[in-house]
């Protein structure tokens, strides 16, 4: 039992694969299910089996299951010795320490290293501390971002281009390349960090300042002072780059204001820190009501969480600003043209 004995986690038997599998379905349906294709549906409702289960166990392959009054409500499966497989807990019971004691019963054997993430379960699989190795892949028409235990990683991508300078990530601009000096500390995650804290709190949101200007490039909106999350993020990847730390951009789908459309682009920032991976930090700014943005490897802290139907976070790491976004920044003449027509990109 956990320490408010609510729960139990044991080894599963085969007998416990149908409820098992039914669990994972259900919630794989329910959480998993709206990033993914229905190609990619298909196939895993198809692979996760309680024959299929049954034939992994044979193998060695083992499994655990959380129980609450006699009910599953967290399931976990591990294959290939430090594979993580499946990790599948009930929406209720979730943030609650289920999926930790499951790891937890199942690295008594031997730790966990790896897990194929799915899109929505980055920033728990962060929290369990896993990295992301890179961007979405897909196999088998299942999408998933491929993570590692922190201590284990090391770069499977190429980081040159999330090392390089461009027209909006302009890092060779005097003025950035002087500030950049000017965060430089004595390791790679103090300077990480520096850089993001400098950028949150130095040039305010243009929304929040009431002010009307619209950078785009790193060096326009360390001279105007002020720009959009898109602006900032393009500042923070710029400092980051002079300083030698691969920095990309990611991007989120988010509703205006409330439950319903028009929905809008958000855009932060994405670290490779050495011995962790990829990081996404939001450097939009905390001057707005419940809005809490911090710079702390393995705790994610993006400004919005995704609510609404047709919200999404993009699990991709571009080296570059997207296309759409700078064309629509350039032409955009004040904020308050942007209050009028926001600009939306489904990015998932």
């Amino acid at each position: 039992m956990d320490a408010g004995h609510l729960y139990a986690v044991r080894p599963a038997t085969i007998a416990d694969f149908p409820a098992m599998v039914a669990l994972v379905h259900r919630v794989f349906l329910e959480s998993v299910a709206p990033y993914q294709s229905e190609a990619g549906i298909a196939c895993f409702i198809a692979q996760i089996t309680p024959e299929a289960l049954a034939e992994h166990a044979v193998n060695g392959q083992a499994s655990w299951l959380a129980f609450a009054d006699g009910v599953a409500i967290g399931a976990l499966h591990r294959r290939g010795g430090d594979h993580l497989s499946l990790l599948f807990v009930d929406p209720p019971w979730q943030r609650r320490g289920v999926g930790r004691a499951l790891i937890a019963n199942a690295e008594r054997d031997a730790p966990l290293r790896t897990v194929n993430a799915s899109l929505n379960a980055i920033g728990a699989y962060e929290r369990y501390g896993f990295a992301a190795l890179g961007p979405a892949r897909e196999r088998d028409h299942i999408r998933y971002v491929p993570m590692k235990r922190t201590a284990d990683v090391t770069p499977t991508v190429d980081l040159a281009p999330y090392l390089a300078a461009d027209a909006e990530i302009d890092f060779d601009h005097p003025n950035v390349a002087a500030l950049a000096r000017d965060l430089r500390h004595a390791t790679q995650p103090e300077t990480a960090r520096a850089c993001f804290d400098w950028v949150r709190d130095s040039i305010p949101h243009c929304i929040d300042a009431a002010r009307e200007e619209v950078p785009c490039a790193a060096s326009e909106t360390l001279a105007a002072g002020t720009g959009f999350c898109y602006a900032k993020s393009h500042l923070l990847v710029a400092l980051l780059r002079a300083n030698g730390i691969a920095a990309g951009l990611g991007y989120q789908r988010l509703t205006w204001d409330g439950p319903h459309p028009p929905y809008c682009l958000h855009g932060f920032a994405v670290v490779w820190l050495d011995g962790h991976g990829w990081y996404r930090c939001d450097p939009r700014g905390n001057s707005k009501p419940g809005v809490d943005c911090h710079f702390t490897p393995g705790v994610e802290h993006l400004a919005y969480p995704i609510v609404y139907p047709g919200e999404c976070t993009s699990p991709q790491i571009h080296a570059r600003p997207l296309p759409e976004l700078v064309a629509f920044l350039r032409q955009c003449a004040s904020v308050t043209q942007y209050r009028q027509r926001p600009i939306d990109l489904d990015v998932c």
